[in-house]
């Protein structure tokens, strides 16, 4: 994390995401998109960053239920069907 924190610092690029895993108080696992942006006063100078973060482990839950059920649809999902 902080490799990329200071990589995005040198390039002066603007803001980037990220998703990885957290583990909550209780013990849970919860999957989160940061929105990252460095913040650089007015002669450029970094004076901090904005991070935000989005809790997606539901959204995740979602689009794997809905994978899993369109693979049966799909049949063999390495045939080429285009004509």
């Amino acid at each position: 994390m902080r490799a990329n924190f200071a990589a995005a610092v040198a390039a002066n690029i603007g803001p980037w995401h990220r998703e990885n895993i957290i583990v909550t108080r209780t013990g849970e696992r919860r999957r989160m998109r940061w929105n990252n942006t460095v913040l650089r006063s007015d002669n450029g100078a970094v004076i901090g960053t904005a991070s935000i973060g989005e809790d997606i482990t539901d959204q995740k839950r979602g689009e794997d239920r809905i994978r899993q059920r369109r693979r049966p649809l799909d049949g063999d999902s390495t045939a080429d069907h285009r004509q």
